[in-house]
């Protein structure tokens, strides 16, 4: 069964809903590796207010608190992949797109002097 099936969500954000996405997948890491909030909390130099924080997908955390959850958890691999250039179809698109490209209209030479 996928774990990211049980996420639930309420917020009509796509970036709320992102990081609530994302707390609940910290906590369901954090859980299978047997640590209790204060324990990912300590590893992480934060208090046990700010994983609580994160769990729930606060937007109010900073993005460093994030990056060392997932660091401690073993997941920081997969943040190499976000925003990656290479994967970035929609910006390989425009890269190749003709319509991306300006085109200068011709100027009808008026060779009267």
């Amino acid at each position: 069964m996928n774990p990211s099936s049980h996420i639930h969500t309420t917020s009509t954000s796509p970036t709320k809903r992102a990081l609530e996405r994302l707390g609940a997948r910290l906590r369901l890491a954090r859980t299978y590796r047997k640590l209790r909030q204060s324990d990912l909390a300590e590893k992480i130099g934060r208090s046990r207010a700010t994983v609580v924080e994160l769990e729930k997908g606060s937007g109010k955390v900073e993005i460093e608190a994030y990056i060392a959850a997932l660091s401690v958890l073993g997941l920081l691999e997969g943040l190499e992949l976000v925003a990656d250039p290479a994967l970035d179809r929609d910006a390989q698109a425009l890269t190749f797109s003709i319509t991306g490209k300006r085109v200068h209209p011709k100027r009808i030479l008026n060779n009267d002097f």
